[in-house]
């Protein structure tokens, strides 16, 4: 879900605190000051239209203050406040009333920074002080008209961060502070089904949806006081074919809390409702025993954010993705006293304890792993640990780097720079890191690789609001909710180009600089290529003795002449820690083991073996790696044969 406006600059955070203020009756005329004086003033709002912050500053005095209910003072202040509104399309037209000696009063209106069409423009009364040809203050008071009409305004914004923050919740698979958001006496009515009636309710829905890996997307069309109606899309097990289900709904809040929700589909999704309910069900997850370490080793998600792995040997890692296990990765042990999970730090301090859910297919399969705080002496781990985790069918890497073209965003304050090839290749996969290090101006960070539609440049993308969405073709990944001080690092992959970098911060999130264009190159380079053959149970490796990382690797599946099974395949997989191929030789069954990833499968597919080449491909990050062979029937899977280990290199 997204709000429409995403940034609240100084003058509209402050403007609330104003608006029970009268605006103060113009002064009678007096005798005109130097125009000078007067001139300074329009040129500061001059400069500030032009989005000219240097110039801006060059008007104020060495030690200035800006005043509304709380006074900012400093050239660092007041330059950081200009900063925001410029970055906010601002535009001022000061309107002078009255000048007396160095004392400039203007009835003065203002545009943009956050602010909603329903209140532009707002009007204020301000006073400028000017002395020597500089501006030492300026003190800024909304109009009660303007502050009455931004009051209802923001009642209207604190109701879409509500449903925004049930929205982030559910994502994040956080039901107890999803419910938190929900009045005891909330009714939710969706289409021809029961209404919801309670707190209690809400919360065996919210299990079930979270249970079900549940996405939630919602856009504020209309805002009217505490009622919210938006464009609904929703993700999750229980919706055809995954979803998306698409609906309008209807939010009443309340003193922050949501009084009631209206659902109501599209005629598309009702359709589509109504002809899955013929369909027989899909089993749900069933709540097992847990018994120990084995039965939660492994890797898990955490919704929209966060990754944790359970190792063998007893040891954890957290991070805040998949892609930061291992390298970005926080540490430590865990064990089980009686039904509680523990968890210590690397050097055994005390981590807190958790009541521990675990959900499963009916065959034994993880689905999730709800954790609630027992005891919890660190705050920061809590919020990271106690929520609902989903068992990851990708499974990360052990102590991996990952290799390959890469480059570097750095963010210097509100600007970055890009630090790789001129030229990215196409179709191949690209290591992306953001760098900020050494800044702590904005809380959280982060950049996203697009390109534009056809017609457009930087200067566009620049050119636009902070908060607006650019019109780009496609989105080729990024990160974001990169903390100030650190640095971080993802794969992506394009395909077309040229590719512009916007550089992201928060709160509240805003565009505050953009890069490109950057060349991309889609010359397909030759692939190294492996083929497995199969005879009988048995398969043989031909290709390389060391195979590339960072870089696609075709593989073929010859079965031709084959015909014990109706099924044939291979899979491509690492092992975890001090594994190793006698390991893998001895699973037991044809499923992927906990201490094992799975960099690709090819598959025959139900295509006839009697005369079956399959190609597929693969890239690797590290190595060595190991070839799993397994052979089907309808019913049942079987693992055949274990190839390895087979080196892997930085491609050349």
């Amino acid at each position: 879900m997204t709000t429409r406006f995403r940034t609240m600059t100084l003058l509209l955070i402050v403007v609330l605190a104003l608006a029970a203020c009268q605006a103060p009756a113009a002064a009678p005329a007096e005798p005109a000051a130097a125009p000078n004086a007067e001139a300074v003033v329009q040129a500061l709002a001059d400069a500030l239209n032009a989005g000219d912050v240097d110039a801006a500053m060059a008007l104020m005095s060495d030690n200035p203050s800006f005043t509304t209910d709380e006074t900012i003072t400093g050239v660092d202040a007041v330059r950081g406040l200009y900063e925001e509104l410029v970055a906010g399309d601002f535009r001022i037209q000061p309107n002078v009333q009255s000048v007396e000696g160095d004392t400039i009063k203007s009835k003065t209106l203002t545009w943009g920074a956050g602010m909603p069409p329903a209140v532009e423009p707002l009007e204020a009364d301000e006073v400028y002080i000017v002395q020597d040809g500089k501006i030492s203050s300026i003190s800024w008071t909304p109009t009660e008209e303007s502050a009455k009409k931004l009051a209802a305004f923001m009642t209207g914004m604190e109701a879409e961060a509500t449903v925004q923050a049930l929205a982030d919740a559910l994502n994040a698979g956080d039901v107890d502070a999803a419910v938190a958001l929900i009045a005891d006496n909330a009714i939710f009515d969706m289409a021809d089904g029961e209404p919801l009636n309670g707190a209690d309710q809400f919360r065996e829905l919210f299990d079930y949806l979270v249970a079900g890996h549940f996405r939630i997307e919602a856009t504020p069309k209309n805002t009217d006081g505490g009622t919210v109606t938006t464009d609904t899309k929703t993700w999750g097990d229980g919706i055809p074919g995954g979803g998306p289900n698409i609906a309008t709904e209807v939010y009443v809040v309340e003193g922050g809390k949501i009084t009631s929700i209206t659902w109501t589909p599209t005629e598309e999704t009702m359709a589509n409702m109504e002809a899955a309910a013929e369909q027989p069900a899909t089993p749900e997850p069933v709540k097992v025993a847990v018994n120990g370490v084995e039965d939660i080793v492994g890797v898990w998600e955490g919704g929209d954010m966060g990754a944790l792995q359970f190792n063998a040997d007893g040891t954890f890692l957290v991070a805040e993705s998949l892609a930061g296990l291992p390298d970005q990765a926080n540490r430590g042990k865990y064990w089980f006293e009686g039904s509680r999970l523990v968890f210590a730090d690397e050097e055994g301090n005390d981590g807190g304890s958790y009541a521990v859910e675990l959900w499963t297919t009916e065959e034994g399969t993880p689905v999730s792993l709800r954790l609630r705080t027992v005891k919890e002496p660190y705050t920061e781990r809590g919020e990271v640990l106690a929520r609902t985790w989903y068992w990851s069918e990708t499974q990360a890497a052990g102590e991996t780097q990952v290799t390959g073209p890469m480059f570097t965003i750095i963010f210097d304050g509100s600007k970055c720079a890009y630090d790789g090839p001129d030229e990215l290749p196409a179709g191949q996969p690209i290591i992306m890191r953001v760098d900020v290090e050494n800044q702590t101006k904005f809380e959280r960070y982060g950049a996203s690789v697009i390109t534009l539609e056809e017609g457009k440049g930087l200067s566009d993308l620049k050119a636009l609001p902070a908060t607006a969405e650019p019109p780009y073709v496609e989105m080729y990944g990024g990160m974001s909710d990169i903390l100030a001080g650190s640095s971080r690092q993802s794969t992506i992959e394009v395909l077309d180009g040229p590719v512009f970098i916007e550089c992201l911060t928060q709160p509240p999130w805003k565009r505050v600089d953009a890069l490109g264009p950057i060349a991309v190159d889609k010359a397909e380079p030759e692939q190294p290529t492996f083929t497995i053959t199969f005879d009988g149970d048995q398969c043989a490796y031909d290709g390389p003795d060391t195979l590339p990382s960072g870089q696609r690797i075709t593989t073929v599946l010859d079965v031709t002449d084959q015909d014990a099974y109706e099924n044939y395949g291979f899979a491509v997989v690492t092992l975890y820690g001090d594994k190793t191929m006698a390991d893998l030789e001895a699973w037991p069954s044809s499923d992927q083991p906990p201490w094992t990833k799975l960099y690709s499968i090819t598959f025959s597919d139900d295509v006839s073996p009697q005369s079956t080449r399959v190609e597929d491909d693969a890239w690797l990050v590290d190595g060595p790696v190991y070839l799993v062979c397994f052979t089907a029937t309808d019913q049942e899977v079987f693992k055949s044969d274990v190839i390895g280990p087979i080196e892997v290199a930085a491609a050349e």
